[in-house]
């Protein structure tokens, strides 16, 4: 999705994933926020680490962040219009390069387990709780930040599996909004995204 906008020399990307918690079986509820973390902590098949990714993407961009809820998953940035490829090659690397491992998943649970928490300590957020009056079988009853002791036991190929199911170009939609030409994007987009192959296919 495009819309040209040339105010500024900005450009603001959203990308999109048709995921949330409402698709986590019983079991690994917080899956869904889980890859969220994993997205900044894992490292890359082709020896890019995760901390000169998160470095670039601090360089590159006036504004970026990473988030789920109960119906979809984000990665959302605002940047100068130079640097679009760079923005681009970062999320496309993200969708075939990025490696799960045992030290990646300790660490973005422990880091989920702690923002969790402090989500959850506020006064508003416990009054927000006690509204909740889907029945025990909603897929939103249980609230995107899943259930701690699930979260203890995701595995590494647990998290490989969810995360080869449901981030594809198949489930993704991308949006930009700002400076650019439209048939210039389109060229750039399906070099960067056209040759990912979708591992499954998502209903």
């Amino acid at each position: 999705i495009l819309k040209e906008e040339r105010s500024m020399p900005m450009i603001g990307m959203s990308l999109f994933y048709n995921v949330g918690s409402h698709d986590e079986p019983t079991g690994i509820k917080g899956m869904t926020k889980l890859q969220t973390y994993l997205f900044k902590e894992a490292e890359y098949s082709n020896g890019i680490s995760s901390s000169d990714v998160k470095e670039k993407i601090k360089k590159l961009t006036v504004s970026n962040s990473l988030d789920s809820d109960r119906d979809i998953f984000s990665s959302t940035y605002e940047f100068n219009k130079n640097h679009i490829e760079d923005i681009l090659k970062i999320e496309a690397d993200r969708m075939t390069l990025l490696e799960i491992t045992d030290s990646s998943l300790v660490r973005s649970k422990r880091k989920l387990k702690s923002d969790g928490d402090a989500e959850f300590s506020g006064w508003l957020r416990k009054q927000t709780g006690q509204l909740n009056r889907f029945q025990e079988d909603h897929p939103y009853v249980t609230s995107e930040w899943g259930n701690i002791d699930e979260i203890d036991t995701i595995s590494v190929q647990t998290a490989i599996e969810y995360r080869e199911k449901y981030f594809n170009p198949n489930n993704a939609t991308l949006v930009l909004v700002g400076d650019f030409q439209s048939a210039n994007i389109v060229g750039i987009v399906n070099s960067m995204f056209g040759h990912i192959k979708n591992k499954s296919s998502v209903p």
